[in-house]
């Protein structure tokens, strides 16, 4: 019994020796894998090309864009690089180590788009034992160079947005519309209700600024404002106005339902022509509203225009100050004009 008991004493020897072993190879083990983590988490400045943001990687591998709070992603590292998924599709792959404080690597986008990026570390860093105090961004200060009235262009798009003093952007033509501006690192940033974001490169120069302009899915677009020295229109077009129509025509009520959306413009219109023969006619006048005036293609249809009009003329005409009255001309094709005019039906 004896030698059993002493079999028993060395063998827990040997286990409380080997638990202590363990314990302290992981004191040692630990600290030392923990030191070589790549100092991921805090504020990095995000550059693709001229585009620039911040980024904000927590501790809980959760990345946020203080300037666009509705934009989330997740990051973790896999082998030598930190993989960034965003909840648009794309993704962002940083290969490691950290030089210098910065990180360098490709953004890819869900239709197989590739941009290269890199992200600088920002001194001012979030603290992982705190990952909840994600910063917000600040309130940034506003540019007074930006108040005003501007025309806005991308590509053969054109609007007209209102920047106000409080930070604030509306569309006259789009009264639904709504965004907010503020300046940050040189940048007016626009954010939009429709998730679509304006970034334009301070200073404005020769009354222009220029800039992209961000979707909710990644989309990007080249944007320019254009400084406006006239007050823009006020209201929507949409409903129905009056047309001073010529002797020889007749409409109900000489109505004309004007549809606009956004700077599109369709006006539409029917009538019949006065004599023996009626037939009645559909007219069909659609465009784009820029800066005040409106633009507009015209056909009709069946077999044409009773008065000899050829399909294709064009009708031009500015908008009245209070928004309530169009005026301007008709142009046809084989040459000749005619006044045209328009009232808003309250």
């Amino acid at each position: 019994m004896t030698g059993h008991a002493h079999r028993r004493g060395a063998i827990s020897g040997a286990w409380i020796a080997l638990r202590w072993w363990t314990w302290l190879l992981v004191l040692i083990w630990v600290p030392a894998v923990c030191a070589q983590l790549p100092p991921v988490v805090g504020k990095w400045r995000y550059q693709s090309g001229s585009f620039t943001d911040i980024h904000v990687y927590g501790a809980d591998g959760a990345v946020s864009v203080p300037a666009s709070p509705s934009a989330s992603a997740t990051w973790s590292i896999f082998g030598n690089e930190v993989v960034v998924k965003w909840s648009n599709g794309w993704q962002n792959r940083f290969t490691l180590p950290v030089s210098g404080g910065r990180l360098s690597g490709v953004a890819l986008g869900p239709g197989g788009e590739r941009q290269s990026v890199t992200l600088s570390r920002i001194d001012e860093a979030l603290s992982p034992a705190v990952p909840s105090a994600v910063p917000t961004a600040a309130p940034a200060s506003l540019d007074a160079s930006m108040v005003g009235n501007w025309r806005y262009e991308s590509g053969s798009f054109n609007d007209v947005h209102v920047y106000t003093a409080d930070g604030k952007v509306s569309a006259p033509v789009s009264p639904s519309v709504k965004a907010t501006w503020s300046v940050s690192n040189k940048e007016v940033v626009v954010l939009w209700s429709s998730g679509w974001q304006n970034r334009l490169t301070l200073p404005v120069s020769g009354g222009r600024i220029s800039g992209v302009a961000i979707g909710p899915g990644g989309q990007r677009a080249s944007i320019t404002l254009t400084r406006l020295s006239e007050t823009p229109v006020v209201a929507s077009l949409t409903g129905a106005w009056v047309h001073s129509a010529s002797p020889n025509t007749q409409t109900p009520d000489n109505k004309v339902i004007v549809i606009q959306d956004g700077n599109r413009v369709t006006l539409t219109q029917s009538y019949k022509q006065v004599g023996t023969r009626y037939q009645w006619v559909t007219t069909v006048c659609s465009g784009t509203l820029s800066n005040g005036e409106v633009n507009l293609v015209c056909n009709w249809a069946p077999g044409g225009n009773p008065l000899g009009f050829a399909s294709g003329s064009r009708l031009s005409m500015r908008i009245s100050a209070d928004g309530n009255h169009l005026d301007g001309t008709l142009d046809h094709p084989g040459g000749g004009s005619q006044e045209s005019h328009y009232s808003r039906l309250p």
